[in-house]
């Protein structure tokens, strides 16, 4: 499997490398970096959505100490679990068609080696 890396560094030299090898996986290198970047997003997405979540649990017991109402933040946490939940199930799919794209690339070929088929 390619790295991401090399292909984010220089899709380009990915694409002709892949068509010296008689491949033309063009489509399939620009779709792996938007799910890269998407896959990306989500993650952060989430991850601050799990650091929200941890902050505002915290506030309960300082709230209820102070005798305040606590019906609000149950329903921020109600909501930031189901985005949660919601982020993870596209995170899963996004995943998914990612490495089915990475898995189907063929490895690059040798530099040295020059355009054709296997003659």
């Amino acid at each position: 499997m390619l790295d991401i890396k090399r292909i984010k560094d220089d899709p380009e030299a990915v694409k002709a490398g892949l068509r010296a090898k008689e491949v033309d996986c063009d489509a399939q290198i620009d779709r792996i970096l938007e799910l890269d970047a998407k896959r990306r997003a989500l993650i952060l997405q989430s991850e601050t959505s799990k650091a929200e979540q941890n902050r505002v649990s915290k506030e309960i017991p300082v709230r209820k100490k102070a005798g305040e109402d606590v019906a609000p933040i149950f329903k921020r946490m109600a909501e930031l679990k189901a985005a949660i939940a919601e982020d993870a199930k596209e995170l899963t799919d996004v995943e998914a068609e990612y490495r089915t794209l990475m898995l189907s690339l063929p490895n690059l070929p040798d530099p040295d080696l020059k355009p054709g088929g296997k003659e």
